[in-house]
């Protein structure tokens, strides 16, 4: 019987971190690690009301409920009030952050049969 681990991610459009279940796993080939499409309602720790699913990539993942029958995942630090995410800017050492647009598009994209919703919207309306 398979079940599917719960995520601990950041969620950057409600800023804070939130336990999610991954709906779809896919693997970015180019980057070698993987991005989820997940249900940030599902446990009504963001109440985002514009968003339902969102996409996010293994940068934004945390900790897995499950670490030992998972290969390779690796629980990270948490960090607060928010964690340093994306590609560090060689010159102002400064991080970029996860353009969630391009992870989106990228996803729609790659696996437009699985991911059939909206854009991100960048409004958390708690």
């Amino acid at each position: 019987m398979f079940r599917t681990p719960y995520l601990n991610i950041w969620n950057p459009i409600c800023k804070r971190y939130q336990w999610v279940r991954p709906l779809n796993i896919f693997k970015d080939y180019q980057k070698n690690n993987y991005y989820y499409v997940v249900d940030i309602t599902e446990n009504g720790f963001c109440k985002c009301n514009l968003n339902k699913y969102i996409v996010v990539s293994d940068e934004q993942v945390f900790r897995y409920d499950r670490p030992s029958e998972m290969n390779g995942w690796v629980n990270k630090v948490k960090t607060f009030p928010e964690p340093e995410l994306g590609k560090q800017n060689v010159y102002t050492k400064k991080y970029e952050g996860i353009d969630m647009l391009e992870l989106y598009e990228k996803a729609v994209k790659c696996n437009p049969r699985y991911v059939q919703f909206k854009p991100p919207q960048f409004e958390c309306k708690n």
